[in-house]
């Protein structure tokens, strides 16, 4: 496994079915969570776009993407700060680095059968 995603085996006893009833639904959920974000963050809604940057933060640490959950909590605390500059770049390296993620559960369903 890369160091874009530490798959959380232990975490959830090994299971393959339950690993990947996890990814699955990160896998569903993430792109629509990251256009919704970058949409809230253009339209400079102070309310939304922290929700959504946490609910992304969260979702990454379940699968236990753990460099992608560390760059949605910095969105979610450039947000809060209204940081526009710095957010902007941020929301670019989320798209980027969402795709590994999910090109990582991708091989990982298609290696453990699912």
């Amino acid at each position: 496994m890369s160091s874009t995603a530490l798959f959380q085996r232990d975490l959830y006893g090994n299971d393959p079915e339950t690993v990947q009833s996890f990814q699955t639904a990160f896998r569903d959920a993430s792109p629509e969570l990251a256009i919704q974000l970058a949409g809230e963050v253009s339209a400079s809604d102070a309310a939304e776009a922290p929700r959504i940057a946490h609910l992304l933060k969260l979702s990454t640490r379940w699968i236990g993407a753990r460099t992608l959950g560390d760059l949605c909590k910095e969105i979610e605390n450039l947000v809060k700060a209204g940081d526009g500059a710095q957010l902007f770049a941020r929301l670019a390296g989320l798209i980027a680095l969402q795709a590994a993620v999910l090109a990582e559960i991708a091989q990982f369903c298609a290696e453990d059968g699912g």
